[in-house]
């Protein structure tokens, strides 16, 4: 093979292999479309074995000594990359951002392919020490280099994390649309079988879409509920698609939102009420019982409706019995509000009522045994017809259960 083909072959390895939370995925037909005119340097040939025998300081050495020596000025800001790869893989996050920059206007003058994929990587440095104003910048320039990257990076996944760092910032009618965009381009490719195949890239690109959805950054209870009804499916498919670190990020982003929505169900305190303890008490259990009845409903739309069934892996087999415990706990907390049964149970809620006080058997009052006696007895059918309207869930034609429900429903 020439000198050329190897070149290629081991630059597009290590471009693809130590990939982790932070470090930026690559796709192969974008990395074969190296330089063609010149020949792949031999200096750096050895980088990757170093770096693969776990032999990072000799591969940097490596390459500050091509930098040094080197009079093959057009190859530079691919040693920078390198580097930068390096050090962010290690963890070297301050000295990433340092040669990621050395690659960007390195590559502004020789080679622009590599300036657009150092601001790629560089945008997920940022993101991953919390620099948002920064990821934005370089998520805006990076939408001016779409055709450096695949059709899904540049429609896609550079939207969707365009979406999510302007929802980090509040600034959500922006977000939102440019979320349904990257969402409407997803839905053509999937339609299209255009989509990457690798089941990584479909749970981060999900990752995204659920993280540009609504404000990371809600305070209260009705404005963070129905933005996570629309979120929350996106994280349920990221973890279904893949168990990689995207899909533990996803089932790990839904725990704490549920845990932050309950917070403010636990926490609600009535205004004006404090002259009456009893008034404050009422009103402060009628609306833990309304936001109850919301977040049972979020579960149920979770598990029923959204649930994909065609196979569970590891994170979304933890989705599912973490919204079985959450049904639970909030029957709990329900059962314990002294709000009196009647008020509970006819409490709606869109998918299901609440399950034990539905399901609690209603024994008629008797008056005397005269009265009784002089009545016709009921049939069977008529009897569970006398029920009141939230005292029981309509009867089931069969005991079997469908697959995915509740085993107490």
């Amino acid at each position: 093979m020439s000198r050329v083909g190897v070149g290629k072959k081991a630059l597009v390895w290590i471009l693809s292999t130590l990939l982790f939370v932070g470090c930026a995925t690559f796709f192969k037909e974008e990395e074969e479309k190296k330089n063609t005119q010149l020949d792949y340097p031999q200096e750096l040939e050895g980088v990757q074995d170093l770096y693969v025998a776990g032999r990072p300081v000799d591969a940097l050495s490596k390459l500050d000594q091509f930098v040094n020596d080197s009079e093959k000025i057009h190859w530079f800001g691919h040693a920078y990359f390198l580097k930068a790869y390096i050090y962010e893989s290690t963890g070297e996050l301050d000295k990433a951002i340092k040669m990621y920059r050395e690659a960007i206007d390195h590559g502004s003058q020789y080679e622009s392919e590599v300036e657009a994929k150092a601001l790629y990587n560089l945008s997920y440095v940022y993101e991953r020490i919390g620099e948002m104003q920064k990821m934005l910048v370089s998520l805006v320039d990076l939408s001016k280099r779409k055709k450096f990257f695949s059709p899904f990076i540049a429609r896609v996944e550079i939207p969707a994390r365009l979406a999510a760092v302007y929802a980090s910032m509040g600034r959500l009618e922006l977000a939102q649309g440019i979320h349904e965009d990257a969402k409407d381009h997803y839905e053509k490719m999937i339609r299209r079988n255009q989509l990457p195949s690798t089941p990584e890239e479909h749970s981060k690109i999900l990752f995204y879409l659920g993280l540009s959805s609504f404000d990371q950054n809600d305070e209260n209870f009705t404005t963070l509920l129905p933005k996570l009804r629309k979120g929350q499916k996106y994280y349920l498919y990221s973890a279904e698609a893949s168990n990689s670190p995207w899909a533990k990020r996803s089932r790990e982003r839904l725990r704490n939102q549920y845990a932050k929505l309950w917070g403010f169900i636990l926490n609600y305190e009535p205004k004006n009420l404090n002259h009456d303890s009893l008034a404050f008490s009422r009103n402060k259990q009628e609306k833990q019982l309304d936001r109850a009845a919301d977040m049972y409903d979020l579960m149920y739309q979770l598990r029923a409706e959204e649930f994909p069934l065609a196979s569970v892996n590891k994170n979304s087999g933890k989705i599912m019995a973490m919204s079985q415990d959450w049904l639970e706990k909030i029957e709990k907390f329900t059962l314990g509000l002294d709000l009196g049964p009647a008020m509970v149970r006819n409490k709606k809620i869109r998918n299901r009522r609440l399950i034990r006080y539905v399901e609690e058997e209603q024994k008629p009052v008797v008056i005397n045994k005269e009265s009784q006696q002089t009545k016709k007895a009921p049939s069977k059918k008529n009897s569970n017809d006398s029920n009141t309207e939230g005292s029981a869930l309509p009867e089931k034609e069969s005991s079997e259960k469908p697959i995915g429900q509740d085993p107490n429903l």
